[in-house]
């Protein structure tokens, strides 16, 4: 970014949270000009509850879109448009993007024959598939 930053506003974060949700990183946004620097809107974040909490539920929601990625991928490997060695690497991929939303964030990922097992947090199993996700055993917490 050139000259000198963006001041803060409402609409500006109310902007780059609209972006976050659907799926761009903030490094990418941020380095668009007239745009804030990360540290900035890291800043804003850390200053003003309500700012963090929009910043919260836009990644959560960057979660919910690559956790439909990953359910696409395991369509288009059904339906035998790419093969089981690309799904993998695809679904790997999303899980390390996935990874970063710590409230969506499963603690383990089990890959096989276009199928997904995901560990959450609480212990919780369940099988992720193109029809939707199957509760396979509850955690103990």
């Amino acid at each position: 970014m050139t000259g000198t930053p963006p001041s803060y506003s409402h609409a500006r974060a109310e902007h780059i949270c609209n972006r976050v949700a659907e799926g761009e990183t903030l490094t990418a946004i941020c380095a668009e000009d007239a745009m804030p620097t990360v540290q900035d809107v890291i800043r804003w974040e850390q200053e003003s509850p309500e700012i963090a909490s929009m910043f919260d539920i836009a990644r959560k929601a960057r979660a919910e879109l690559l956790f439909d990625r990953t359910l696409e991928t395991i369509d288009r490997l059904e339906r035998g448009d790419i093969t089981a060695a690309e799904a993998e690497v695809m679904i790997e991929g999303l899980k390390l993007l996935v990874e970063t939303c710590d409230a969506y964030a499963p603690r383990r990922y089990v890959v096989h024959e276009g199928q997904v097992t995901l560990i959450l947090p609480d212990g919780t199993e369940a099988l992720l598939r193109p029809s939707g996700l199957t509760i396979m055993a509850t955690g103990v917490h």
